[in-house]
């Protein structure tokens, strides 16, 4: 199975992007960028800035109709036939839906990892990423919630684990991320997942604190 939505060992898409519009204008699908400005208001401006620089902005069709109804956060795989996998967020849990083409897809039944009531960070799961592991299974992040309401504050978002040798059923491994103890201030949510060279996962989180590095073995 091959690892679709982030390849192992390179930054997110989803990532490079938000740290691109963060730091340039678009005109025209070309995107601008200043040199650096003095950081403080009173202080001189630089007397010989760095001429502005271009880069070409990739073009997006936006293809017609929907891949999956009544489905949200979704991260695909391509399966080693050639077949694409999305998982996502639904009814029920984390569900899972085929396709031959990546275009029209048919869910499969069951849940992949559903709600886990024994445990009250658990109540929702959502938020699937997937990385493969060397002996071929497959590891799933995913953010479990003691609530679907609100955001930072008012709710607690913990990052948990699940393996699986068929990417269809997942055993649970536990908690991964513990936002209440890690520094993130209980909200640790929207996980996205990369095997490094090295044999170490990277996870890029969104989170309630500072900036945080944390490092899964």
């Amino acid at each position: 199975m091959t690892i679709s939505k982030h390849r192992n060992g390179f930054i997110p898409i989803a990532v490079i992007l938000l740290i691109v519009i963060a730091s340039a204008a678009v005109l025209g699908g070309v995107f601008y960028y200043v040199g650096k400005k003095s950081r403080v208001a009173d202080e001189p401006a630089v007397s010989n800035p760095p001429a502005i620089k271009k880069f070409q902005v990739l073009s997006v069709t936006k293809e017609p109709g929907s891949r999956i109804s009544g489905g949200s956060v979704p991260f695909i795989t391509k399966l080693d036939d050639g077949r694409f996998r999305l998982y996502y967020c639904g009814p029920g849990g984390i569900l899972s839906a085929i396709s031959s083409d990546g275009l029209g897809f048919t869910q499969e039944s069951g849940v992949r990892i559903g709600p886990n009531f024994s445990n009250k960070f658990e109540k929702i799961v959502c938020d699937p990423t997937l990385i493969k592991l060397h002996d071929g299974k497959v590891r799933m992040y995913y953010k479990g919630a003691d609530s679907g309401q609100g955001g930072p504050g008012q709710a607690i978002h913990k990052i948990f684990s699940a393996i699986s040798s068929d990417g269809l059923n997942f055993q649970r491994e536990g908690l991964r991320v513990d936002s209440e103890l890690s520094g993130d201030k209980g909200w640790a949510s929207v996980p996205d997942a990369i095997m490094l060279p090295d044999g170490r996962v990277r996870l890029y989180f969104g989170s309630g604190g500072g900036d945080y590095d944390h490092d899964c073995g």
